[in-house]
């Protein structure tokens, strides 16, 4: 899914920056997504392999 960093929200307003057709209502940060892949990196994750995860917010 999309995420809002500093290069891509100063091309918005903010309307076009809401996401109406995601279950959430909006766009993920780029932290959210970090969080995922430092999780996934991370001696944490001891029993996942083979997946694909998608942080989209439900949508798709």
């Amino acid at each position: 899914g999309r995420a809002l960093t500093d290069m891509v929200v100063p091309r918005f307003d903010e309307e076009h920056l809401r996401d109406p057709g995601n279950p959430i209502g909006r766009y993920s940060d780029a932290e959210e997504v970090a969080e995922v892949i430092e999780f996934l990196c991370s001696e944490r994750n001891t029993y996942t392999t083979g997946s694909v995860w998608s942080v989209k917010g439900g949508k798709g």
